[in-house]
Formats: C-alpha cells, sequence, structure tokens
C-alpha cells in the first residue's frame, strides 16, 4: 500500500529533496523523485475529481489515516456515495440508506496502481518549465492499458520542497472523453469516518 497511490477506479486510470534538484533533473525524474518523497512521508489529504462523459466523480483519499476513502457517484445527480475504511465499507443509496458490507478480495490492489509504474512505462515528450516560485511545471503524453486502455495529456505541479502539489489528465479511457484533477495537499476538512447508521 506504501508504494501505491489510492485512487481507486484510476486503475485503468514523495524522504526530503534538495531544493532545487529539479534544475537538474530530467522531467521524468522530477515527477517520479516528487512521488517518491510522498509515498515515503505522506501526510497530505488527496481530493480527486474524475469526468468521464459527463459524468464528474469526486474521490476523498486521507494519505495520514491510510485506508480511508470517501467517493461521491455524480454527486449532481444524487448519485451513491462509498466509505471505505480498510476491509469495511458502507454504500448510501439514493434513498439515504446506508448499507455496511466487506471490500471485495482483491480489489485494493486492483484498484490501486503504481503510479510510478504508469509514468516510466506510459510518458513521453515530456517537458518542464520552472514557473519562477520554485514549483516545477512538467507536461506530456501519457498512454497506459488497465481494465481499459487510455491515452492523453498530463501535467503535473511539483512544489519547490520536491512533493506533489497538483496532476491533471485530460484525454480518453475506453474510448470515452476522461479527465482527471488530483489536489495533493488539501487541506480542506475533511474527516473520513464511519457513517452513523
Amino acid at each position: 500500500m506504501k508504494n501505491r497511490l489510492a485512487a481507486f477506479e484510476f486503475a485503468v486510470l514523495f524522504t526530503v529533496l534538495p531544493l532545487h534538484y529539479a534544475a537538474r533533473a530530467a522531467p521524468l525524474d522530477t515527477l517520479l523523485a516528487s512521488i517518491a518523497a510522498e509515498e515515503g512521508a505522506p501526510s497530505e489529504r488527496v481530493r480527486l475529481f474524475m469526468k468521464r462523459g459527463q459524468v464528474t466523480d469526486v474521490y476523498y483519499i486521507d494519505r495520514i489515516r491510510p485506508g480511508r476513502s470517501r467517493v461521491l457517484k455524480n454527486p449532481r445527480q444524487g448519485g451513491m456515495e462509498m466509505i471505505v475504511i480498510d476491509d469495511k465499507q458502507w454504500l448510501r443509496t439514493g434513498t439515504g440508506a446506508w448499507q455496511a458490507g466487506s471490500v471485495p478480495a482483491g480489489a485494493k490492489a486492483q484498484a490501486q496502481p503504481s503510479l510510478s509504474l504508469m509514468l516510466k512505462n506510459g510518458l513521453s515528450n515530456a517537458s518542464e518549465r520552472d514557473e519562477g516560485d520554485g514549483r516545477r511545471v512538467i507536461e506530456g503524453e501519457i498512454s497506459w492499458s488497465g481494465s481499459a486502455s487510455c491515452k492523453g495529456k498530463l501535467q503535473a505541479i511539483v512544489e519547490r520542497s520536491g512533493r506533489p502539489f497538483f496532476m491533471a489528465f485530460v484525454g480518453e479511457c475506453a474510448s470515452k472523453p476522461t479527465e482527471f484533477r488530483q489536489a495533493f495537499s488539501y487541506e480542506g476538512g475533511f474527516s473520513i469516518e464511519p457513517p452513523n447508521q
């Protein structure tokens, strides 16, 4: 789990570094170093927006307390809500009732691919630029195959400290338009707890 980035369905879909290391590193090296720094000492809460077609899902991932996630499926249309804590999950349907259950065997491993491997194997034509405030912006093309084939454009922002700040993908998965925006160091007050039943 330590070497995996929790992002649920993005299967289809940072160790302290010198402050100016990125000026000497290739774009992929900069990005991989930032991910390794986050994975080595996670301290962020992450918010992920995924859009497939015209449907947007929202994921909250607690990196401070690993194993806790909350998913809002198509919240604009009153879709399902899911809370996952370790091996337990709760689903809330349109009626508002919570249903408790267990996370299916093997689901976690399948849903949390190694982001480092995805980048090593799929990132191409990458470029890197300095934003002037110490942040680095990496842009390139990316493709990968999981339960569906995906390809598109990737943009990542790495903080001056060497840790990831933001990542975005625009492209398609299984020939369907797909976008995601992932914010690291998310400081908004969310807490992922079992629902009151």
